[in-house]
C-alpha cells in the first residue's frame, strides 16, 4: 500500500520528502525526490520506479531490492545536475515486481493528481490537488 507521491527539491531533516512540497521547480534544480509512505512491503523485493517525460519516453528509471521496513516513508530520486531533466511534463510510476502501485504526474499548467488503485479493475480517480497531494510540475527546468 503506498500513499500518493509528494515531490520536492530536498528531503527533510528526518530524510523524508514531507517539507517544501512544491508545484514548480527551477530551472537550476538539482535534485528532484518523489515521496510516499508505504505500508505491507516485503523485503527482498523488487521495486522500480519509471520517470516518463510527456508521459511515454522513458527518461529516468530506478531498480533495487527492497530493503526498507515493511512500513514507513521512501523516495524515488533523480539527480538532475546530469542534464537529463530537461522541460516537459512528467508522469512518475512505481512498481513492486511486475505489480503497479502509484502514479504521480507532474503537469503544468493544469496541475492534478492521477491516483490508481491497483485493487480496482485498473481504473483511474482524479483529485484536484490540495497541500497533500499535489504533485508538482518541471515545465520550468532548462
Amino acid at each position: 500500500m503506498f500513499s500518493p507521491l509528494q515531490f520536492s527539491s530536498k528531503l527533510n531533516k528526518d530524510g523524508i520528502v514531507k517539507d517544501n512540497i512544491t508545484t514548480t521547480f527551477p530551472a537550476n534544480v538539482a535534485h528532484i525526490y518523489g515521496g510516499y509512505s508505504f505500508d505491507q512491503m516485503a523485503l527482498g523485493v523488487q521495486w522500480s520506479a519509471i520517470w516518463l517525460l510527456d508521459g511515454t519516453k522513458p527518461v529516468h528509471i530506478q531498480t533495487n531490492i527492497w530493503k526498507l521496513a515493511s512500513g514507513g516513508y521512501g523516495d524515488t530520486d533523480w539527480d538532475c545536475t546530469t542534464g537529463e531533466c530537461v522541460p516537459g511534463d512528467y508522469v512518475v510510476q512505481i512498481f513492486v515486481g511486475s505489480s503497479f502501485k502509484i502514479m504521480g504526474d507532474l503537469r503544468s499548467p493544469n496541475r492534478y493528481h492521477r491516483n490508481r488503485d491497483p485493487d480496482a479493475n485498473s481504473q483511474f480517480t482524479e483529485t484536484h490537488c490540495d497541500a497533500y497531494t499535489d504533485v508538482g510540475s518541471i515545465g520550468a527546468l532548462a
